[in-house]
C-alpha cells in the first residue's frame, strides 16, 4: 500500500508542475542573463553605456505602463498633444566657448568714453565742393552688434535707410519725438539735453537723415508664424519697437520649449524609434548567446520531462479488466567541450490492474540510459552555432556603439542645418527691411524729380524678391522643425523651439572675424595712403577716423564673444582726437572756400555765399561739439567748465535750424513766384530776394558768433588756436599712432577656422585601423573563411563514436529504483559513413571558396571606401576654410560696398544708379549667408571627420563632449584599442577547436605602414628574349621575421613579437644594432594583417 501510495504521488507532483513559472520569472530571468552578457563588454572600446535597458524610458512615447507580461492594445482612437516634452535642464553658456572658457560673467565695462553721435562719419559730412573730393569719403564702421549678421552699425542703417525729413525740435526735454523715430529718453539731465540736440543736429545737418521706421501696415501684412519667427532675433525686435513704440507683445513671442543640441540627443535617445531598435537588436544578440551558452551546461532536455496517466477498460467475454499505466521520465544533457553530445534519462513504468484474474496487481518497471557521442572528424561543425552567436554579440555591441556616434552626427548635422535656417531669417529680415527702406526713399525721390520712374521699380522689385525670400525662409524653418521632431521621435504637433544661444556665439565668431577683416583693410589702405607721395590730409584723418572706430568694435566683439571687458580707453581717446583733429580741417577747408567765394572778382550769387557761410557755420559748430565730447569724458579735465559753452553751442544750432527753414520757406515761395510770371507778384518776389540777403546778412552774424565761442572754448581748454602747419603735425603725429597701435588688431582672427593639421595618410591608417565597423568586415571574413573548413569537412567520411549504458529495477525485489548493474546493457559503436557521394557537399565547398572572394572584395571594398571618406572629409575642410576666407573678404568688401554705394547714390555720383546699390545689397545679403553656411558647414564636417577616424566617443547620454573645442586636433593612432581582441576576433578558448580554425586567434595584425610601390612594379613585362617570368608560388615561405612568425603560428604558440625601442618596432641588423623603422618614414600604404587569411 506505501509502494501504491509513492506511486501515485509522482503524478501529482508531475500534475502541480503543469503551470510552471509565472511569466514575471521568465522575463525576469531572461533578463539577468541578457544583461550578464553585455556586461562583458565593458572593458571593450565598444562598451555600452551605464544602465543599459532594453526596457523604453519611462519618458518615452512608446513606454507602456501596463503589466509588461499582459500588455493592453492602445486605445486606437487618435490623440493630438497627448504628449508633453519632459522639463528640460538649464544650460550653461559658458559651455559654448570650449573646455577652458569661464562662466564668470564679465566685468563692468567701462562708461562710454565718448558720444558717437557728435563725431560726424565721413559719409554724413556736407557735400564736397567739388568733384575731386567725392573721392575722399570711406565707409563707416560699425559700432554696435546687430544680433545675427548685420555687421552693419545704426548709424550706417541710418544712412543707408533713410529719409530726408526736416528735423523737429523737441519743445521740452524728455519728450517724446512726435516722428516715427525711436523714443528719446525722458529726462531733464542737462548732459542728456545737450545729447539728444547734439545728436538731432548732427543728422540733420548732415541732410536731415535718420532712421525710419518701417510702417506699421508691412509688420501687420507679413504672416503670424513668420512674424514670431522674426522676433527670435534682437534686431528685428528693435525695428518692430521702433514702429510701434512699445515692446514687443508676449503674443508675438514663441513661449515653446527651447532645446539646445544636448537637449535634442538626450530626447532622441527616450524616443526616436530607430534608437530603440538598435537596442532590442543588441539584447536579441545577446538572448540568442544565452541560449547557446545554456547547450554547454547540465540541465533538463526540452522534451520528455513528464509522464501519461492512462486508464484502460478491458471487456473481453463478459469480464472486464480495469487498468491504469502510469509512465513518468526525466532527462538531462549537456554538449561537451570536445564537440560530443552527453545525454542521460530516467525512465519509470508502472501498470496497476484492479480487478484482473489474479485481483489487484502492480507491474513496476524502471530503468536508467546514459549515452553519449562524439564526431571525430566534423567536431568544428558543432561548435558553429556557440562560436557564430558570441561573435554576433561582439558585432552587435560594435554596431550599437558606432550608431550612438552616428546618432550624434545625423542629429547634429540636422540641428546646425536648422540654426543656418534661423540665421538666414534674420539676414533675410534685415535685406527685406533694407530694401522696402530704398523702395520708400526712391518713392519720395522720385516725387521730388530726383529719380527716373525705373530705379524707382528696381527699388520694388528688389523689395518683393526679398519679402518672398523672407516667407520661403519662414516655411523652410517650419519643415525643418517637423523634421527634426520626426527624427528625435517626438510628435510633429508638439510645440518646441531652439535655444539660439549657440547661434548667438557662432555669430560673434563670425562678425568678430569680418570685423578682423574690416580692420587689415582699413589698415592695409591707410598705410598705402600714408606712403604716398602726397597724401591727402582729410583722406588720412578720414582713414585714420575709420581704422580706429573698427578696432574699437573689434575689441567690443571679442569682449561679448570671450564675456569679458578689454580697457580701450586710450584707443576710444585717439578716435576722438581724431575725430577733433578732422572736424577741424573741414572747418578750416570750409572758411578757405568761402573767403574765396567773398573775394572772387565777380560778386558771386548771394545763394552761393548763404551756402558757403552755412557750410562754415555748420563745420564750426562741428568742431565745437567734438572737442566737447572730447574733454567731456577725459578725466583730467574739469568737464564742468563747458557746460556754458555747450548751452550757448545749442542756442547756435536752433538759429542755425531757424535761419535754415527760413531760408526753405522763402525759397520755395520764390519759386511759385517766378513760376506765374504775375505783375502782381513781382513785389513779392523783390520782397523774397530782400529776405535772402537778411538771411545771408544773419548767416554771417551767426558764423562770426560760432567762431567766438571757437575762441571761448580755447580759453577754456587753454589752448591756441593752431596754424595749418601745426594742425597738420598734430594731425600726421595722430594717423602715425593710430597706425602703430592697430599693428596687431586682427591678427589673432586672420586664420579664420582651426585648420586640421593631421597628415591624410596618418588619417587613413587611423580609420583602418580604429573604425569598428571594420573590425566587423574583418570578422565576418573570417566567418566566411571558417565555412571553407566545415565545407572541406563535410567533404571527407563521417566517423563518430558512440556509448551507451542502460540500467534496470531488477524485478523480483519489489522495491522502487533498487538498480543493479547487474540487469544493465552496454553498447559502444563507431559509425562510418564513406564520402561515395558529396556532389551536393561538392557544390557547398566551392560556394563557400566563392563565398570567401566575395567576402575578401567587400573588406577591400570597406578599406578603400573608409579611405575615400578620410580624404573627402580632409579636402571639404580644407575647402570650407578656404571658402570661409573669401567669405570674410566677400563680407567685408561687400559691407564697405553698401555703404559708399548707397553715399554715392544720395550725393548723386555721376554713373551710380539705383542698380549698383541693390546689386551691392544682393552682394552684400549672399555673403552673410555664404558666411554662415562655410561656418556651419565646417563644423557639421568636422563632426564627420572625427567619426569617420573613430575619434568621436560620446558620453552616456549620447552626446560628444569635445564638439565646442574648436582648437582640439585628430590625432594619428595606429595602435589597436585595447581590449579588442584579434584582428579577425575571438572563438570561445575553453572549446575543443580544430587547430587550422584556431589560426583565426593567432593571424598577427601587423604594423601599419605607409610604403612605397617598389620600382620593379613599373617594370615592363619581360620579353621572350629575357626569359618567361617566374610565377610566384603560394607556398613559398616568407623571408625572416615573417617565416619565424609563421611557424610559430602553425607549431600552435604566439606570434614572436618583436622587440620595441623607445621609438617604435626596432630591427637587428647584422652588426647587432638596431634600428628604427620610423622617423624617417617611408611612404606606406595601409597593409592588413600580415599574414592573410588563407583558404584552408
Amino acid at each position: 500500500m506505501n509502494v501504491t501510495l509513492r506511486l501515485c504521488a509522482i503524478p501529482v507532483c508531475l500534475l502541480l508542475g503543469v503551470l510552471g513559472c509565472s511569466r514575471s520569472h521568465y522575463r525576469i530571468h531572461a533578463d539577468r542573463q541578457a544583461y550578464s552578457v553585455l556586461d562583458e563588454t565593458r572593458c571593450a572600446p565598444w562598451y555600452l553605456p551605464p544602465g543599459f535597458r532594453v526596457v523604453p524610458d519611462p519618458a518615452s512615447r512608446f513606454y507602456d505602463r501596463s503589466d509588461p507580461d499582459h500588455p493592453e492594445l492602445p486605445v486606437p482612437a487618435p490623440q493630438l498633444y497627448s504628449y508633453c516634452l519632459p522639463e528640460l535642464p538649464q544650460r550653461d553658456p559658458g559651455r559654448l566657448r570650449g573646455p577652458n572658457a569661464s562662466a564668470q560673467p564679465p566685468a563692468d565695462p567701462q562708461p562710454p568714453v565718448e558720444n558717437t553721435d557728435e563725431i560726424r562719419d565721413p559719409s554724413v559730412l556736407p557735400p564736397p565742393t567739388s568733384e575731386a573730393e567725392h573721392t575722399q569719403f570711406r565707409p563707416p564702421v560699425n559700432r554696435d552688434v546687430i544680433g545675427l549678421v548685420a555687421f552693419l552699425e545704426e548709424e550706417s542703417e541710418r544712412r543707408r535707410l533713410t529719409e530726408a525729413r526736416p528735423p523737429t525740435i523737441p519743445q521740452q526735454a524728455g519728450r517724446t519725438n512726435t516722428g516715427d523715430g525711436p523714443l528719446l529718453n525722458t529726462t531733464t539731465d542737462e548732459t542728456a539735453e545737450e545729447d539728444v540736440l547734439d545728436d538731432m543736429f548732427s543728422n540733420t545737418a548732415a541732410g536731415g537723415l535718420r532712421v525710419v521706421a518701417i510702417p506699421k501696415p508691412i509688420w501687420q501684412s507679413l504672416p503670424p508664424g513668420c512674424l514670431t519667427r522674426m522676433m527670435e532675433f534682437a534686431s528685428i525686435r528693435r525695428e518692430y519697437e521702433r514702429s510701434h513704440e512699445t515692446t514687443v507683445p508676449q503674443s508675438l513671442r514663441d513661449s515653446s520649449p527651447r532645446m539646445a543640441l544636448e537637449d535634442i540627443i538626450e530626447q532622441a535617445q527616450i524616443n526616436r524609434r530607430e534608437y530603440q531598435t538598435q537596442k532590442e537588436t543588441l539584447y536579441r544578440a545577446a538572448l540568442a548567446l544565452t541560449l547557446e551558452r545554456f547547450a554547454y551546461d547540465i540541465k533538463f532536455s526540452p522534451t520528455g520531462n513528464g509522464g501519461n496517466l492512462d486508464f484502460i477498460t478491458d471487456r473481453n467475454g463478459g469480464v472486464t479488466v480495469n487498468r491504469l499505466n502510469i509512465t513518468e521520465g526525466i532527462g538531462v544533457e549537456k554538449m561537451l567541450a570536445t564537440g560530443g553530445d552527453f545525454f542521460a534519462s530516467f525512465a519509470n513504468s508502472v501498470l496497476l490492474t484492479f480487478n484482473g484474474t489474479d485481483g489487484f496487481t502492480a507491474d513496476i518497471g524502471s530503468s536508467i540510459m546514459l549515452e553519449f557521442e562524439q564526431a571525430l572528424i566534423q567536431r568544428d561543425r558543432n561548435f558553429e552555432s556557440l562560436t557564430q552567436a558570441e561573435r554576433d554579440l561582439v558585432y552587435a555591441a560594435r554596431d550599437f556603439a558606432r550608431a550612438r556616434k552616428i546618432l550624434f552626427r545625423d542629429l547634429a548635422s540636422q540641428y546646425y542645418r536648422l540654426i543656418l535656417t534661423y540665421r538666414r531669417i534674420e539676414i533675410s529680415s534685415q535685406d527685406y527691411f533694407s530694401n522696402l527702406r530704398g523702395y520708400n526713399q526712391s518713392e519720395a525721390e522720385y516725387q521730388a524729380g530726383r529719380l527716373p520712374r525705373f530705379q524707382v521699380d528696381q527699388f520694388e522689385q528688389d523689395a518683393l524678391r526679398s519679402r518672398s525670400e523672407l516667407i520661403s525662409s519662414c516655411n523652410d524653418l517650419e519643415q525643418a522643425l517637423d523634421n527634426l521632431k520626426f527624427a528625435i521621435g517626438l510628435p510633429p504637433e508638439l510645440r518646441v523651439n531652439i535655444d539660439l544661444t549657440e547661434l548667438e556665439q557662432l555669430t560673434l565668431r563670425d562678425e568678430t572675424t569680418v570685423s578682423a577683416e574690416l580692420v587689415r583693410r582699413a589698415r592695409r589702405t591707410l598705410v598705402a595712403e600714408r606712403t604716398a607721395e602726397s597724401p591727402d590730409l582729410a583722406g588720412l584723418l578720414n582713414g585714420a577716423l575709420d581704422l580706429v572706430r573698427r578696432s574699437l568694435n573689434l575689441n567690443e566683439v571679442r569682449g561679448q564673444l570671450s564675456n569679458t571687458s578689454s580697457d580701450d580707453r586710450e584707443l576710444a581717446r585717439l578716435a576722438r582726437d581724431l575725430a577733433v583733429e578732422e572736424a577741424r580741417l573741414m572747418a578750416r577747408r570750409n572758411e578757405q572756400v568761402l573767403a574765396g567765394e567773398k573775394n572772387a572778382a565777380t560778386p558771386p550769387p548771394p545763394l552761393r555765399v548763404f551756402q558757403r557761410t552755412m557750410d562754415a557755420v555748420d563745420a564750426n559748430l562741428e568742431l565745437i561739439g567734438r572737442q566737447i565730447s572730447r574733454y567731456r569724458n577725459d578725466p583730467d579735465f574739469d568737464s564742468p567748465q563747458l557746460a556754458p559753452v555747450s548751452r550757448d553751442r545749442r542756442v547756435l544750432v536752433e538759429r542755425f535750424f531757424a535761419i535754415r527753414d527760413e531760408l526753405n520757406t522763402v525759397v520755395v515761395e520764390l519759386r511759385e513766384a517766378l513760376e506765374r510770371q504775375r505783375d502782381e507778384d513781382n513785389m513779392a518776389s523783390e520782397t523774397q530776394l530782400n529776405r535772402i540777403r537778411e538771411l545771408v546778412n544773419a548767416a554771417d552774424e551767426l558764423l562770426r558768433d560760432a567762431r567766438e565761442l571757437r575762441g571761448k572754448l580755447r580759453e577754456v581748454l587753454g589752448q591756441s588756436e593752431l596754424t595749418a602747419v601745426e594742425a597738420r603735425d598734430v594731425a600726421l603725429r595722430l594717423i602715425d599712432e593710430s597706425i602703430q597701435r592697430t599693428a596687431n588688431e586682427g591678427a589673432g582672427e586672420s586664420q579664420g577656422l582651426v585648420p586640421i593639421e593631421l597628415d591624410m595618410d596618418e588619417a587613413m591608417l587611423t580609420a583602418l585601423v580604429q573604425r569598428f565597423d571594420l573590425m566587423n568586415e574583418r570578422g565576418r571574413l573570417a566567418d566566411v573563411w571558417r565555412q571553407i573548413k566545415l565545407a572541406g569537412d563535410d567533404l571527407r567520411s563521417i566517423l563518430n563514436l558512440s556509448a551507451s549504458h542502460t540500467i534496470r529495477r531488477t524485478g523480483d525485489t519489489g522495491r522502487f529504483a533498487d538498480f543493479s548493474f547487474d540487469d544493465s546493457t552496454t553498447n559502444i559503436g563507431l559509425r562510418f559513413d564513406a564520402p561515395l557521394n558529396r556532389r551536393s557537399q561538392r557544390n557547398t565547398y566551392r560556394l563557400a571558396l566563392i563565398n570567401y572572394n566575395q567576402a575578401l572584395r567587400s573588406l577591400m571594398e570597406a578599406e578603400d571606401d573608409i579611405k575615400l571618406s578620410i580624404r573627402s572629409d580632409l579636402r571639404q575642410l580644407q575647402l570650407d576654410r578656404e571658402q570661409y576666407q573669401i567669405a570674410i573678404a566677400s563680407a567685408a568688401l561687400a559691407f564697405e560696398r553698401v555703404v559708399s554705394t548707397r553715399l554715392q547714390l544720395r550725393l548723386g555720383v555721376q554713373n551710380v544708379a539705383a542698380r549698383d546699390f541693390l546689386e551691392s545689397q544682393q552682394a552684400y545679403t549672399e555673403s552673410l549667408s555664404a558666411v554662415a553656411s562655410q561656418h556651419i558647414g565646417f563644423v557639421i564636417d568636422r563632426i564627420q571627420l572625427f567619426l569617420d577616424l573613430e575619434l568621436l566617443q560620446v558620453d552616456e547620454t549620447g552626446f560628444w563632449l569635445d564638439l565646442y573645442d574648436e582648437k582640439l586636433q585628430p590625432y594619428a593612432n595606429v595602435v589597436r584599442p585595447p581590449c579588442s581582441g584579434p584582428a579577425y576576433g575571438c572563438i570561445p578558448p575553453w572549446l575543443c577547436y580544430s587547430d587550422e580554425v584556431r589560426r583565426i586567434c593567432q593571424i598577427p595584425f601587423g604594423t601599419p605602414e605607409i610604403q612605397e610601390c617598389p620600382e620593379s612594379s613599373t617594370a615592363l613585362p619581360a620579353t621572350e628574349e629575357d626569359g618567361a617570368a617566374e610565377e610566384p608560388n603560394p607556398s613559398s615561405e616568407p623571408a625572416g621575421d615573417d617565416r619565424e612568425n609563421k611557424a610559430g603560428v602553425e607549431s600552435g604558440g604566439e606570434p614572436q613579437q618583436q622587440d620595441e625601442g623607445p621609438f617604435g618596432r626596432e630591427r637587428s641588423s647584422a652588426d647587432g644594432s638596431t634600428r628604427s623603422n620610423l622617423g624617417p618614414p617611408p611612404r606606406r600604404v595601409p597593409v592588413l594583417p600580415a599574414e592573410p587569411l588563407r583558404a584552408p
